[in-house]
């Protein structure tokens, strides 16, 4: 338990003022990562099964949606 003790809490901010003077040398901090990494597990975990559904068909290795 000392490890989560070490890690603080990160408190939630107003996220429309979250990126007022951001850049790209803006550190991350415990937040940006966490939000950053549920978006990419998501994608990551589920496309498999948004490409498999009916009306995309896989031409020259890439998927296209059927028109």
């Amino acid at each position: 338990m000392r490890w989560l003790e070490r890690l603080g809490r990160a408190e939630p901010r107003d996220d429309s003022k979250s990126f007022t003077g951001h850049d790209l040398s803006t550190p991350w901090d415990q937040l940006d990562r966490a939000h950053y990494n549920g978006y990419a597990l998501w994608t990551y975990l589920t496309t498999p099964f948004l490409l498999a559904m009916p009306g995309f068909t896989d031409i020259a290795g890439g998927f296209a949606a059927a028109q």
